[in-house]
């Protein structure tokens, strides 16, 4: 992955399940439409127990992010 793939926009990708909540950045350059996955930015598994809501979990993987990733500028999250 380029550095300004790393420094540029970014989609965050979210799975929300009962067990566990896995958040994911990529770089929205990478996203297309021939089903191939973009390289991961940044990656991290919650367990779901620990928040009583998604906000809670989305605050703390922004805050865990390194500080070099760029902005999100989209969001998909399946529950």
């Amino acid at each position: 992955m380029s550095s300004s793939e790393r420094t540029g926009p970014q989609c965050l990708l979210g799975d929300l399940g009962g067990t566990n909540i896995r958040l994911t950045l990529v770089p929205a350059s990478r996203l297309t439409g021939d089903h191939a996955l973009p390289p991961m930015t940044h990656h991290t598994r919650y367990r779901t127990a620990e928040f009583e809501h998604l906000h809670g979990a989305l605050a703390r993987f922004m805050r865990e992010k390194p500080d070099d990733i760029g902005r999100v500028e989209a969001c998909v999250i399946c529950v």
